[in-house]
């Protein structure tokens, strides 16, 4: 209930490339809905549930793409999403349990080198876009009128 993390939820929500709809009655506090296109947060639950949540959703609506990544399987993306949302979480110190990854091994096997790189290389890219965003959205506006940038004088 900060400031600072209003600044960082609405960051990461306009990450969603599907529309966002408020839903108090959704059991959890942010659920991607693949049939319906859209982005379902919950207003009731606490900031850190809701920021830890909504990451990942926001991952799972960018992985799927509107339906045009017709290779799109939420439980073989659930460890991307649930990774950007753990990287977030500690990033801006929230607490979130580690995701679950008793799976790793079966979840990659028959995968090339190469297409486990592009995978963790797409998680890393999503982090670091939606990291950068909050962290410019959290840094004060600097006031660029009358800065003017001046040689020094000799």
């Amino acid at each position: 209930d900060t400031p600072e993390m209003e600044k960082a939820l609405s960051t990461v929500l306009n990450y969603a490339v599907v529309p966002v709809v408020l839903e108090e009655e959704l059991e959890r506090p942010a659920y991607y809905d693949t049939e319906k296109l859209e982005l379902a947060v919950n207003p009731n639950y606490p900031d850190n549930e809701a920021f830890a949540a909504i990451a990942a959703e926001v991952a799972h609506s960018r992985m799927h793409a509107r339906g045009v990544n017709s290779y799109y399987n939420r439980e073989e993306c659930s460890l991307d999403a649930q990774s950007v949302s753990y990287i977030l979480c500690r990033r801006y110190e929230v607490k979130r349990e580690m995701p679950d990854l008793s799976n790793l091994e079966q979840l990659y096997d028959g995968w090339s080198p190469e297409e486990v790189r592009r995978a963790l290389d797409s998680v890393q890219g999503l982090c670091k876009q939606m990291g950068n965003s909050i962290d410019r959205n959290l840094e004060p506006k600097q006031h660029t009128r009358g800065a003017q940038s001046r040689r020094p004088s000799r």
